[in-house]
């Protein structure tokens, strides 16, 4: 049970789980994610914790209580930024250096066509950089928000599921002796006391 009840703390989950759960949101895969690895993580601490109470019902000759489960919160949902717009946001620019080519013409229009347009090129390339990078850091920034939010609603969730399962279950591990471990007991008991006789007796015969 301590297994699973470290694993649930928030500390442990945001630690292991942020950063992938983070990037799923990213992709637009976070469900297969959360089914596949994550809720797999979950199962087979689920499925420790049922095994250790049902070998002690086993034991102590307890009824099977019922199922442990940890049921995972909403899918999360986001407000992705606005995507930059990948068309050229110059091109009045570009038309207006071509129109000045053509105006002076010859090779002297030619060069300055090609240096305004490889400018104007060069700018736009760097401002299509600079969106995206911007883009990419507001959505990861979002992602990553949204992530811990989840994996800390989980862990409440989660840990106060398994409180109340513990709290079903504790009867397994506080009335553990079964009706036939007391009347062992008592015969004990007699037994003892059947030996104290006999030792005395012993004695007694002894003396005579």
């Amino acid at each position: 049970m301590m297994n699973l009840g470290n694993w649930l703390s928030v500390s442990a989950l945001l630690d292991r789980y942020k950063s992938e759960a983070a990037k799923a949101l990213e992709d637009e895969s976070f469900r297969n994610w959360e089914t596949g690895v994550f809720q797999q993580a979950l199962l087979e601490r689920q499925e420790s914790v049922m095994k250790y109470v049902h070998q002690a019902c086993d034991e102590f000759g307890h009824k099977q209580p019922s199922k442990l489960s940890i049921s995972l919160p909403a899918a999360p949902t986001i407000s992705r930024p606005t995507v930059p717009s990948t068309s050229d946001p110059t091109a009045k620019s570009v038309a207006t250096a071509t129109a000045v080519g053509w105006l002076l013409a010859g090779p002297v229009g030619g060069a300055i066509t090609a240096g305004i347009t490889h400018a104007v090129n060069q700018g736009t390339k760097q401002r299509n950089e600079e969106a995206w990078s911007n883009y990419r850091q507001q959505l990861s920034q979002v992602c990553t928000e949204v992530a811990t939010d989840y994996l800390k609603q989980f862990s409440n969730q989660a840990i106060n599921q398994l409180h109340k399962y513990i709290k079903n279950v504790d009867y397994v591990f506080t009335d553990s002796i079964p009706p036939e471990q007391s009347e062992i007991k008592n015969k004990r008991k007699r037994l003892k006391k059947l030996r104290m006789a006999v030792d005395l007796l012993e004695k007694e015969l002894h003396n005579d």
